[in-house]
């Protein structure tokens, strides 16, 4: 319900303007010329329609090369590694089985603020492109529980690391709450400790004037927790001041707010708009199933290539499930709404290519054509070395 309301107020209050702005984008470049393209766009220029030319390549964009351009450039842009020229604008966050990206506090140079803004602009625009075009074209990330409230103004809480991060909120937050701090011997003050990789102090930071003559108590620990919290997580270098900033996550809601009205989003939790940005992190195969058409295949279920490739999907794991989703559709995320929501529907049709060729997709029609293999093995095989080289760069989209 929230979902097409927001859909409505945007579609009424900040309408896409008629035409289309092309980008030239070269693949072994791809976030720096997307980048220094946008750069001069205005607002209302980020709003409207987006066609990729890759250079070098001929596919003509009816959708699917605008779906992969967002998939490359969302992975590529939010990547917890450094590159040459933005460097790490990005950190990994969350547990070894649920990954999350989080703005790099020490990302601070005139040029990774600028790449900030850009960020919320593109995150922002697949937002608003999903919402006001059913594009489709989600992020290939997750984010923080943290920046998604900052995103919409709500307080953090030294809670908010069972989410962001585990480890921390096990050893620590959950111990503290849960334990008495005096006479407990843990000498414990209000700073915080930076270490390296290799496990070398880097530098201490007081999280209060003083903080290393401070010493944290049963009575004082919940306020600890939450300047621990504020500096950690919203990025604060001095968390005890009322007027404390963090450039990055400032630039990055600039960007985004540059794109979504504020106020949009004033009735979403930072659950919701999870969702709306990054769809639904898991691909149920029953759900997947349920929802595949099969236009030219009368009673297709009872075909033996149509068991053959569902068994062969039930046999994937989580992430080459999502290689198949973005082979066969341009994103590797399901839409806000699940499998109904893709528009055209997905669906599954035969040709008649030679059983050594693999299978090919349509983006732009959500068309995934199988030669008529004659036995699980040959599909399962194809199928996989398809997904495996060819869910980026198509001939034809």
């Amino acid at each position: 319900m929230r979902r097409g309301a927001l859909q409505r107020f945007l579609t009424r209050k900040v309408p896409s303007p008629s035409g289309a702005q092309v980008l030239r984008i070269r693949r072994n470049r791809l976030v720096t010329d997307a980048f220094e393209n946008a750069a001069g766009l205005s607002d209302a220029a980020w709003r409207q329609e987006w066609q990729i030319r890759f250079e070098g390549e001929q596919g003509i964009d009816w959708g699917g090369l605008q779906r992969e351009f967002f998939t490359v450039l969302g992975r590529e842009l939010f990547d917890a590694k450094k590159h040459e020229g933005r460097g790490t604008l990005f950190k990994k966050m969350g547990s070894q089985s649920a990954v999350l990206i989080h703005p790099n506090g020490d990302a601070s140079d005139e040029k990774q603020i600028r790449y900030f803004t850009f960020a919320g602009k593109v995150l922002a625009k697949c937002l608003y492109d999903s919402l006001v075009k059913n594009s489709h074209h989600l992020l290939p990330v997750h984010f923080t529980r943290s920046l998604f409230k900052y995103l919409l103004g709500s307080p953090i809480s030294f809670y908010d690391f069972e989410t962001d991060d585990p480890q921390l909120f096990k050893s620590k937050v959950h111990f503290m709450l849960q334990s008495e701090v005096d006479g407990a011997g843990l000498d414990l003050t209000f700073t915080e400790e930076l270490y390296n990789s290799k496990g070398k102090l880097l530098k201490t930071v007081a999280l209060i004037p003083n903080g290393d003559k401070v010493a944290v108590t049963d009575a004082n620990k919940k306020r600890y927790l939450t300047l621990l919290a504020r500096y950690r997580l919203n990025l604060l270098n001095e968390p005890a001041l009322p007027q404390a900033r963090s450039l990055q996550l400032e630039a990055f809601a600039e960007g985004f707010y540059s794109i979504i009205p504020p106020g949009a989003l004033e009735n979403f939790d930072e659950n919701e708009l999870e969702l709306l940005v990054c769809g639904m992190p898991d691909i149920p195969v029953p759900e997947f199933k349920k929802h595949v058409l099969y236009p030219e295949l009368p009673n297709a279920s009872a075909l033996p290539i149509i068991q053959w490739f569902w068994q062969s999907v039930e046999n994937m794991s989580q992430s080459e499930r999502a290689r198949l989703l973005q082979f066969w559709t341009g994103s590797s995320q399901l839409p806000p709404g699940g499998f109904s929501a893709f528009d055209p529907k997905i669906n599954i049709k035969l040709n008649f290519s030679p059983l050594s060729h693999l299978p090919v997709s349509h983006t732009c029609f959500n068309t995934l054509e199988l030669p008529r293999y004659k036995s699980f093995q040959q599909l399962d095989q194809r199928l996989t070395l398809a997904i495996r080289e060819g869910a980026e760069g198509f001939g034809e989209a």
